[in-house]
């Protein structure tokens, strides 16, 4: 009886010994183990990005920057013309405005009145000459039009004496008042 029993409790302690053995020779992750992880962190993310529209959000983070500029023009230009019965914004004060019913471009800050009306662009320096309406003249910097005197953003005046600014890189930028 005790070689018996002998010989199971040592058969035992070696099955015992022989999985830990096995279980320290597998420590690593078996091939399809990692391919199972791989395909279910895949599926997650194909599921997340496909929610999102990556251009779409990109588009939008590119036209905020022109969205401030054309409201901030737009609004100098309404201001100027609340406090001063009406009228419109010119390249200096005491010139007529230079605004039409025509789009046309806005011309950089330092640009002479003579050589915008030049190039057929409109001046609104006035804004920022002694006025406080801004601090400057916003430039948009993607756009790369046909002259450096231009700052990338389009005035007209439209029916019933509306204000309508837009972006001219950027075409679904757009402030009228």
């Amino acid at each position: 009886m005790f070689c018996k029993g002998s010989a199971h409790v040592f058969s035992s302690s070696k099955m015992y010994i022989n999985f830990f053995w096995r279980r320290h020779q597998q420590s690593g992750a078996t091939l399809i183990e990692v391919l199972l992880a791989i395909s279910i962190i895949s599926a997650l993310f194909i599921t997340v990005t496909s929610k999102f529209d990556i251009t779409d959000i990109f588009w939008k983070l590119g036209k905020t920057g022109d969205q401030t500029a054309v409201r901030a023009i737009g609004s100098a230009i309404k201001r100027y013309e609340e406090q001063h019965a009406g009228k419109l914004p010119g390249p200096t004060t005491g010139l007529p405005t230079m605004i039409t019913n025509a789009m046309r471009p806005i011309c950089k800050q330092e640009i002479t009145p003579a050589a915008c009306a030049a190039l057929d662009g409109v001046s609104i320096s006035e804004l920022v000459e002694n006025q406080g309406y801004m601090v400057e003249i916003p430039v948009d910097s993607k756009f790369d039009g046909v002259s450096e005197l231009m700052t990338g953003y389009l005035v007209e005046l439209m029916a019933g004496g509306r204000i309508k600014i837009t972006a001219s890189t950027n075409t679904g930028v757009t402030f009228t008042y």
